[in-house]
């Protein structure tokens, strides 16, 4: 993707940003992935193409984005934690849903939240 116009990512990104906003998730993945595959490296897509992918039931899919999203940004950033906690719920994996719960609470600074979570 070498010769790709830099601004196409961003349109790829409010299109699916758009669609998201209209509650229109199966919709907004296809222009996701699209920006992903010009930039794989930006954890805002992550992390809406992981929001997506929880609201169409995709939890494979989700948690590889959001894994992602949160590798990019690991400190400071709780909602890619906190739509895991949804994927994993709606999977029903709760211990895995109480982690990602706690690493939400850890992410917004309330580790007194998180310690007895993860514990």
């Amino acid at each position: 993707m070498a010769h790709v116009d830099p601004m196409l990512q961003g349109a790829y990104y409010n299109l699916g940003s758009i669609a998201m906003q209209q509650a229109k998730p199966a919709e907004a993945i296809p222009f996701l992935e699209k920006a992903l595959a010009i930039k794989r490296s930006d954890a805002d897509t992550l992390y809406l193409t992981g929001t997506a992918y929880v609201a169409t039931g995709e939890t494979d899919k989700a948690e590889m984005a959001l894994r992602n999203a949160v590798a990019f940004v690991p400190i400071g950033w709780s909602e890619p934690y906190t739509a895991l906690a949804e994927g994993f719920t709606k999977a029903g994996q709760t211990a895995m849903a109480e982690w990602a719960g706690a690493m939400a609470d850890l992410a917004a600074g309330a580790p007194e939240l998180a310690e007895p979570r993860l514990l």
